[in-house]
């Protein structure tokens, strides 16, 4: 403010809490000089990532196509997403049998219900194995109260592994010879801590999870409520509360649910995640005493506000009390053992904080009354039912398991994670498909060309490795100049062997095209390649004949992103008879020319009116009569202007008003 004098000293502060006695301490405990192992171990920070960027970057964009880029961090959080790809092509999926059986204490007067039901055979007819248990409604009702359904748990005292039709028919008709008699039940309390308040990772996992945002739009909202002073700093590894955030917790929880949802000591929290740096506090509130309506926030604010409260305030809660109560039933001869657990909720404990008014604990008390029964007591078999299952490939990644297996690996830092899943879906290395992410052909060439070539930079315990030696720099116990050197040294050498080893169309030629499709040039052969804008036909006699045709996307689906092909009107053509192709844009699918991106001529989706008639409930229609056509964008269905987009005019569809 220019009150300062030149000569005048200036010293620094530093406080890790935003609260009065941290920030007087610090005034207190000034310090004049500058850490420069902090300021080296940033410097290295930059220095890799440029080295590692600016390397490879240009390498992609002449071996593979430019506008490409690789990271320390990104290229890693690429590659864990096209090993779990190609994890789930090469899977093969198992066939195998479960059983369930209803029991009760009361002799049944009916034949057995057996049943065989299909899972992922949507076209079985179950009615060929199934008998009718014809029971009238006065019937079930009084045996539902005194019946529990169990799972085949052992089969001759090992796991049962039923791998065909066959084998669980021949199990089912031989379970209704069989009587049946409790041979355990066991009851246990359960008591379950609170989990810690957010620090950054947390925070994104469950913002994505429970909000269904993005980590990128929680991080901002987060940061413009930092901002306001309403919540402490964002970007932290640290899950410790300062003692006077304790406190004050811990004064609410006692007004608002009482004492009994206040332990009797503080809950403290260590953080478990390698690499952490816990210089801040978790994420809470400033003040525990205000709730997101003594704040004037927006609907989002609101959301991502109460998501850090509850959580900060339920992380000071008394445990969670359950009792588990596990009954076992089997035959005299101890063939089949059925297991059922049933659960009650004692004490709700920190769980009451994240309660809807409409919840009722007490419901879950009511218990069937096969579980009063003493050990040994004879029960009937009421039903059972065969299930058929396949085994799944490992599910995909979305953005909270993404960013949780970052963390685990120690790759990179939390606060950078939102920054790099939107670098990836950026470059195009990878899709969602709802809320997971698909790597597209050009991710899987990228990370081919790095696990090739430069095995260490995606390699994941290399690049945890790098942060355990920043790290190390910061603590003064590596010489952050000798580090960067070594590892330059040994990157240029890759570097250099890299771009003299590649040949072209190494990682471009992605194959022969069908026979049928010729050159329209010269009629020659084709070959796939892949460029900027994906797969493309391209002339076998490249580059003596230029010439390319838009590779086909797969149009063989039923659906693609929730459209049915036999919804939407039949594709347009060109003069010369060929049908345009279906394409994926920033604002979903379109029509586009077979010529494209060299004919850059699109054209929208039009539904037909018998799907629009089927699930919408009127069409709306301009002044002049016309009516709007429907279109599918990124947020959903909306009605546009039969002009549109020359005449900007929609009308939003509530998801409502969506048979």
């Amino acid at each position: 403010n220019g009150n300062l004098k030149s000569n005048m000293s200036l010293s620094r502060i530093v406080f890790t809490e935003v609260t009065r006695d941290a920030i007087l301490n610090a005034l207190n405990n000034q310090r004049r000089g500058i850490d420069i192992n902090l300021v080296q171990a940033q410097q290295s920070r930059r220095l890799l990532d440029r080295i590692v960027g600016y390397g490879i970057s240009p390498l992609l964009w002449k071996k593979i196509t430019f506008g490409l880029s690789a990271g320390r961090v990104q290229s890693v959080a690429l590659k864990i997403l096209v090993e779990r790809e190609i994890e789930r092509r090469n899977f093969t999926p198992n066939e195998y049998w479960s059983f369930e059986a209803d029991f009760t204490f009361v002799s049944p007067s009916k034949p057995v219900d057996i049943k065989i039901s299909y899972i992922n055979k949507p076209n079985s007819n179950e009615s060929e194995d199934r008998q009718s248990l014809d029971l009238n409604e006065d019937e079930v009702e009084t045996e539902m109260k005194q019946t529990e359904t169990f799972t085949l748990k052992s089969l001759h005292g090992k796991n049962p592994e039923i791998k065909s039709k066959e084998e669980a028919a021949m199990i089912c008709s031989d379970l209704v010879k069989r009587s049946f008699l409790i041979k355990l039940i066991a009851k246990k309390i359960v008591k379950k801590n609170p989990q810690p308040p957010f620090k950054t990772s947390t925070f994104q996992q469950n913002a994505v999870n429970k909000l269904s945002i993005s980590s990128k739009k929680a991080m901002q909202i987060a940061q413009r409520l930092y901002e306001k002073g309403h919540i402490t700093y964002i970007r932290t590894d640290s899950v410790h509360m300062s003692l006077q955030a304790v406190e004050e917790a811990r004064a609410v929880i006692k007004s608002f649910f009482g004492e009994e949802y206040l332990p009797a000591s503080i809950n403290h929290y260590e953080n478990k995640s390698p690499n952490s740096q816990e210089s801040h506090e978790c994420i809470r509130p400033v003040s525990f005493e205000k709730t997101s309506k003594d704040l004037g926030l927006s609907l989002e604010e609101t959301k991502v506000y109460d998501l850090i409260y509850k959580q900060a305030i339920a992380s000071q809660m008394s445990q969670q009390v359950i009792q588990v109560s596990t009954i076992d039933v089997s035959d005299a001869d101890n063939v089949y053992v059925f297991r059922s657990n049933h659960s009650v909720v004692l004490f709700p404990g920190y769980n009451k904080v994240f309660e809807t008014q409409d919840q009722d604990f007490s419901d879950s008390r009511n218990r069937n009354e096969l579980y009063d029964l003493p050990e040994g007591s004879k029960v009937y078999l009421k039903s059972v039912e065969s299930i058929q299952h396949f085994t799944s490939p490992p599910s995909r990644y979305s953005e909270a398991s993404l960013i949780k297996r970052l963390e685990e690996l120690g790759v990179g830092r939390p606060s950078t994670y939102s920054t790099i899943l939107g670098v990836i879906q950026q470059r195009t290395y990878v899709e969602k498909l709802g809320k997971y992410f698909v790597p597209t052909v050009m991710g899987e060439t990228v990370i081919k060309l790095l696990d090739k070539y430069f095995e260490n930079i995606v390699d994941y315990y290399f690049t945890a490795k790098v942060e355990y030696n920043l790290d190390q720099i910061a603590e003064g116990k590596l010489k952050w100049d000798d580090y960067i050197r070594d590892f330059y040294n040994d990157f240029d050498k890759k570097l250099k062997y890299a771009d003299e080893t590649i040949k072209r169309g190494e990682f471009t030629e992605l194959g022969l095209a069908p026979e049928s499709i010729k050159c329209p040039n010269c009629r020659s052969g084709m070959l796939i390649k892949l460029g900027r804008f994906g797969k493309f036909y391209s002339c076998s006699r490249f580059p003596e004949c230029s010439g390319i045709i838009a590779f086909e996307t797969e149009q063989s689906d039923k659906k693609i992103k929730g459209i049915d092909l036999k919804d939407i009107e039949p594709p347009p053509r060109t003069e010369d008879g060929r049908d345009y192709n279906l394409k994926k844009g920033q604002y979903g699918y379109f029509w586009a020319h077979p010529d494209y991106p060299k004919m850059k001529d699109v054209k929208p989706i039009n539904f037909n009116r018998a799907f629009i008639m089927r699930n919408f409930k009127e069409i709306p229609t301009t002044g002049d009569g016309r009516e709007f056509t429907l279109r599918l964008g990124r947020f959903g269905y909306f009605w546009a202007h039969p002009e549109y987009p020359k005449i900007r005019q929609i009308i939003k569809i509530p998801k409502d008003e969506i048979s």
